[in-house]
Formats: structure tokens, sequence, C-alpha cells
């Protein structure tokens, strides 16, 4: 009697721990993002962004390299899709994917001599077709801005100095801060975007929170003016919400 009253509670809690796990273990399908708990050490380190409702996840940063590397340069597929699929962490703690292609915002020239200038991407939606994203990878850290007619979708270091771990959030979820500038020091932002400190990411991006900090490559076409010209007008409207995204070089 005792035995057969045990088993099915322990199955119970087998079935619960199970679950309670999976929570937090879900990842993306090409394994670069996986959603993980909030622990007290996370939330005890010096936070780049702190939106009112955000997911957190881990970045693998080689398997992000891996798929980024196969990405075509834009404007060079002959039927105008990229075969590159990578998908993007969400506020719901769902995974979308996009078809990406490197999209550069600076001059060529600037890239041969600073290639980490070259990271930075676009992409188009696939589970939502209406969704469009741009997207860098710098030495501090991976930066994304997804538009659609849900709401646009930020994906930012959880903490300054860190670039393994992030949040997802919608803008609206995010207060902007008031007094902004633009604090972009022409002579000293590359030099400090492609050599961060030693030991850690030299905060360099502005994030969300402050937006006091210079602007990353993917922001540069709103200080520097040097972006290409643009082939679509669907292209333009999102480069320059992209480049006035929050805590973004903005008006």
């Amino acid at each position: 009697m005792f035995q057969r009253n045990v088993f099915p509670l322990f199955l119970f809690l087998i079935a619960v721990t199970l679950s309670a796990g999976q929570v937090f273990a879900r990842q993306s399908g090409d394994g670069v993002w996986r959603e993980i708990s909030e622990t007290t050490a996370l939330r005890s380190t010096e936070r780049g962004v702190i939106p009112d409702d955000y997911r957190v996840y881990r970045l693998d940063k080689t398997m992000l390299g891996t798929i980024l590397e196969s990405a075509p340069q834009e404007f060079t597929d002959t039927f105008g899709i990229s075969n590159t699929v990578m998908t993007l962490p969400m506020p719901d703690g769902s995974f979308q994917r996009f078809r990406i292609e490197r999209s550069l915002i600076v001059e060529p020239g600037l890239v041969e001599k600073y290639p980490e200038l070259g990271l930075t991407f676009r992409g188009q939606g696939i589970d939502d077709p209406s969704a469009t994203v741009r997207f860098d990878l710098m030495p501090n850290g991976f930066h994304s801005m997804i538009l659609s007619p849900k709401g646009t979708v930020m994906v930012d270091p959880y903490a300054k100095n860190s670039t393994s771990t992030y949040v997802s959030y919608f803008k609206r979820d995010l207060a902007r801060t008031s007094n902004f500038h633009c604090d972009f020091d022409n002579e000293n932002a590359i030099s400090k975007m492609t050599k961060p400190k030693r030991g850690s990411f030299e905060s360099f991006i502005p994030d969300a929170a402050s937006a006091l900090a210079a602007p990353s490559a993917s922001h540069l076409q709103a200080c520097l003016g040097s972006h290409q010209r643009v082939r679509s007008s669907r292209r333009r409207q999102h480069d320059r919400r992209y480049a006035r995204g929050p805590g973004r070089c903005d008006e």
C-alpha cells in the first residue's frame, strides 16, 4: 500500500523537475542562443540595460561565428535570397529565424583598415516575414534591432564588460533617459571600438540606460553620415530607425 502511494508521487516529482529544467533550457535550433535563469550573481553585475520586462539568454559565440562566416554580401545573390539562416531570441521566450547577409554601413576603405567594422548585417524574417533586422558583432558584444508590426525588439548585452549574456526586450519596455546627447569622439572612436582594454571589453557602444558612450559601427551612419547609398525605401526607413534606437545616436 505504501509503495503504491509513493510511486506516483515519485513520478510526479520527476516530471516537475524535468519541466522546471526545460524552462531555462530552451535553446535555438541553430544552437546560438539558450535561455537561462537570472541568478543573483547576474543581478549583481553592472547592468547596461534594465528594461521593465525581458528574457535572459546565453550566446554561443563559436556557433554564431560559424553562421556569420557563411553570410553572403548583400546584392551579390542572383535571386536576392540568402541561404544563411540564424535565429534571434525574443522577449516571449521564442526564437525567430532570419535570412541574413552582410551589409556594410561604412566605406570599404575603412573596413580594410579596421576589419571589425565589417561585421554588420541585415536580415529578413522567415517565421515572421514582416520582420526585418539589423545587427552587428563588435569586440564588446552583439547588438540587434528587429522591426515588425508587433513592435521593436532589442537584443543587447546583459551587463557591461560582458559578451556572453544578453537581454531580449521590447523597446517600449525600456524607459527613455532624459537629457540625451551624442558624445562622439571622431579621433578616438575607432581605436576604442577595435582595441578594448586588456582583460575586459571597454564599453564603447552606448547602452540604452545611459546613452553617453560613442556609437558602434552599426550606429556610425547616424553620427558620421558615412553609410552607403540605400537601394530601397524600406531599407532607408530601417537604417534610420536602427540608428535612432534607444541609447543610440539620436536627434
